[in-house]
């Protein structure tokens, strides 16, 4: 009689716990040891990849295959934080190593949601998983939300070249830099110190001397040419054009240099003017220039179609700022002429 009621009792409690087995399975699922420790993923299971700053699209969910997971390159070190949402349904989340070793798993964020999130410090780098389901196997429809909250946020963006009218003198203003000023700027021993970004533009008119001359309009391309043996020759690029601004000390001298980033014409290299520092920033801005253009040929160069002739030149450079105009004229026909206008300008 003992042993019948014992085999009666055995049959009983092995059928309680084939049913609490059984509850909130899906069928076929290869069943962790418990909830926190998630078993490896199938390959129909990682439905795609995401990335720190990212949200999923909404990503269809039904019971077969049970999960869905998404993958994501993370680094030792890093501070995460995921949520995942089931469309009018209880989403839970589990995070998982590149071994699929579970980290860290969340049902309810809170009593007052059914989002699922989780934050973890990542301790080695590598391909992680985010995998998700719905509680009770309902078909749905889930998105996940990815962030690093130790990220290291993106450097300002550098400040814009225009800001006013480059045209103007009023662009650039306040005291000249100084030589000593200048100098600081550079590491010891260094030749060369990089200023900032620089744009130049060009516009034009026509005129004659009767009726003076029309409004200026803006160029499409910059124009330069070159006088030289045995021919000119002219070279263009698209305007504006942008470059950089630094100080090279040159032949034991201080030179501005402004060098596009185009080459020009398919020339072999980005374009250097350089200026003497001295005659730059000095009272009569005469602008003792120094192309270096062409530097092996030692060809002067001017701003301007062929043949034409600089008549003004005026700028300044200071601590942050650099603004600097050249102004040709070319005769066109006898009391007819065109003027162009080069504004170099930049800020730093």
């Amino acid at each position: 009689m003992k042993t019948s009621l014992l085999a009666s009792s055995t049959l009983v409690l092995l059928a309680i716990a084939s049913a609490a087995c059984t509850a909130g399975t899906a069928p076929g699922e290869d069943v962790a040891e418990s909830e926190d420790a998630l078993r490896a993923l199938t390959a129909a299971e990682i439905v795609g990849t995401i990335g720190y700053g990212q949200t999923s699209g909404a990503i269809p969910y039904s019971e077969d295959p049970t999960y869905r997971a998404l993958k994501f390159e993370g680094s030792k070190g890093d501070e995460i934080e995921i949520d995942v949402h089931a469309d009018a349904a209880d989403a839970r989340a589990w995070l998982l190593a590149p071994s699929f070793r579970t980290l860290k798993w969340n049902d309810d964020a809170s009593a007052s949601t059914r989002d699922s999130h989780i934050t973890h410090k990542l301790t080695q780098s590598g391909t992680h998983y985010i995998a998700f389901r719905e509680k009770n196997y309902e078909d749905t429809s889930i998105t996940v939300t990815l962030k690093k909250k130790n990220a290291t946020p993106p450097p300002p963006p550098p400040p814009p070249p225009v800001a006013g009218d480059p045209f103007e003198p009023s662009y650039c203003s306040g005291p000249a830099i100084t030589q000593a000023q200048a100098v600081s700027r550079f590491p010891a021993g260094g030749t060369s110190a990089q200023l900032g970004r620089f744009q130049v533009v060009s516009r034009s008119r026509t005129c004659n001397q009767v009726t003076g001359c029309t409004a200026w309009t803006q160029d499409a391309n910059l124009a330069f040419w070159v006088s030289g043996s045995p021919s000119n020759h002219v070279w263009s690029m698209p305007s504006p054009q942008n470059g950089s601004i630094r100080l090279d000390v040159v032949n034991g001298a201080l030179r501005l240099t402004l060098q596009t980033d185009d080459q020009g014409n398919g020339q072999n290299a980005p374009k250097n003017h350089r200026l003497t520092f001295d005659e730059f920033v000095g009272r009569d801005m005469k602008l003792k220039e120094q192309w270096g253009f062409w530097a092996s040929w030692g060809w002067p160069m001017w701003e301007g179609p062929e043949n034409s002739s600089v008549f003004e030149r005026s700028g300044i450079l200071t601590n942050d700022c650099l603004r600097w105009s050249v102004k040709a004229k070319k005769n066109t026909a006898t009391g007819h002429w065109t003027e162009h206008e080069y504004a170099y300008f930049g800020r730093f």
